[in-house]
């Protein structure tokens, strides 16, 4: 647990993404600031907690057993399938929103929440995901028992990329003239599994030109994977292509090391390329009055390709908050504390 403190009421912003959950409850410490995999099962029948004289943990929520992280992959019963348009809103998804809580420390009392999901999900069901959110949670985390209420009035729901554009706004003075002026702004999320990409007219989202595909980091780590078989006959699984995404000047394989540079990029071309397209046709000459940011945690990758169909677009930095990665999760709370009067709560 972060801190190991219980707030009787918190103001909190939770992105559980297809790939990583990301988690705030402060837009400027760093360390009220949560991030893990998205990786959730339900124990199996015939799970034995002790595993070579070391006991594996669980959360215990609504009835059921649940494995989280790298023990869900290992002794799960079947990782929960993060890309379906259901998995905003199921068990595993609340079960992972809910440790996201306890790692910050919220064990007990109300929760003023925001949380966010892909634009196509926001949508077809953010009524449905709001519904599933709101009321008392009770479960044991690790041992620890965890009873919080998402306040009804307040629990919201956004699309994950228009997340990104309202902390870039506002952290951004040029941008805040424009959003007056009813200006254009852009943004691109770029995930592990999907990329999200929102327009706000001022500071409302226009859903004409907002939408999403399911493409991200993990189709670059596929492509690369089948891109070092050719070349060198050697064909890593999708979690190890990820690590030569991070490690790719430095790659050993077959007894030397490798710059595997050119080999990621062309692999990055292969998958941005269809999605330029599609937000080409989608935008339209309009593009060209609008100020677009790139974030998320594939940014820096897919940056170069989406500058050569509109090379206004910046890369939107984040260093001085965790990292690209917590953009939209930030954005989310900047939105929500301000639409609700709870911006000094977040900020002091």
């Amino acid at each position: 647990m972060a801190n190991g403190v219980s707030r009787k009421s918190s103001v909190v912003s939770v992105d559980v993404g297809s790939g990583y959950v990301k988690a705030a409850s402060h837009l400027e410490n760093a360390d009220a600031r949560v991030s893990f995999r998205s990786l959730v099962a339900e124990v199996p029948a015939d799970f034995h907690r002790n595993f070579h004289g070391e006991e594996v943990k669980t959360i215990e929520y609504r009835g059921k057993s649940w494995l989280t992280g790298e023990d869900a992959a290992r002794f799960g019963a079947g990782l929960a399938d993060t890309l379906t348009d259901a998995w905003a809103g199921s068990e595993g998804w609340l079960v992972l929103l809910l440790k996201a809580l306890w790692e910050l420390g919220i064990t007990q009392g109300d929760v003023h929440l925001v949380t966010g999901v892909p634009q196509a999900v926001y949508r077809d069901r953010a009524v449905d995901i709001r519904s599933s959110l709101v009321g008392k949670h009770n479960a044991t985390i690790y041992g620890f028992p965890v009873s919080v209420t998402i306040v009804p009035a307040r629990a919201m729901v956004l699309p994950q990329a228009a997340g990104g554009l309202y902390y870039w706004v506002a952290a951004e003075p040029s941008l805040q003239e424009v959003a007056e002026h009813n200006g254009l702004i852009a943004g691109v999320d770029v995930g592990t599994y999907t990329t999200g990409y929102a327009v706000l007219e001022g500071r409302s989202a226009l859903s004409s030109l907002s939408g999403g595909a399911e493409i991200g980091m993990s189709n670059v780590a596929l492509a690369l994977s089948k891109k070092i078989y050719k070349k060198f006959r050697v064909q890593p699984d999708q979690e190890r292509a990820m690590r030569y995404l991070e490690e790719r000047k430095k790659v050993f394989f077959n007894g030397a090391l490798h710059d595997i540079s050119d080999l990621v990029q062309e692999s990055v071309s292969e998958v941005v390329s269809p999605f330029l397209l599609e937000l080409r046709s989608t935008w339209g000459s309009r593009a060209g009055n609008m100020a677009i940011g790139v974030y998320g945690g594939g940014s820096e990758d897919f940056l170069p390709m989406i500058q050569e169909t509109f090379p206004h677009a910046q890369r939107v930095r984040a260093e001085d908050v965790g990292g690209a990665r917590f953009l939209p999760a930030l954005g989310m709370l900047v939105f929500f504390a301000g639409a609700n009067d709870l911006l000094d709560r977040v900020s002091s």
